[in-house]
């Protein structure tokens, strides 16, 4: 279905960030061949998403398995995430060893 299509492209964006982010901002060190140089925080963000079932014509029909009956709780979908990254502070650095 076309939600279930949306919910995986945000899910592997996310996913696929993180090689993106790592190459730009992880450096080879002495002891750690990947070593991170910022740090990041990632809030997904979820929706409700209401039950649908298609049809013919794929229109959106409201579908009768379980969602919106009294007491059941909303099902939620991933529809977004934002990624901030924090570089770490240079001023901890001192001195770059020899071979790094």
């Amino acid at each position: 279905s076309t939600k279930i299509a949306a919910e995986n492209s945000v899910e592997n964006a996310v996913l696929e960030s993180n090689p993106l982010l790592e190459a730009f901002g992880n450096a080879k060190t002495l002891r750690n061949h990947n070593s991170s140089r910022f740090g990041k925080f990632i809030e997904l963000q979820f929706g409700e998403q209401a039950a649908y079932g298609g049809n013919a014509k794929d229109e959106l029909q409201p579908s009768s398995k379980g969602a919106g009956k009294p007491g059941s709780p909303p099902s939620s979908a991933l529809v977004g995430a934002r990624i901030q990254t924090y570089l770490l502070e240079k001023i901890r650095a001192t001195a770059q060893q020899e071979g790094e």
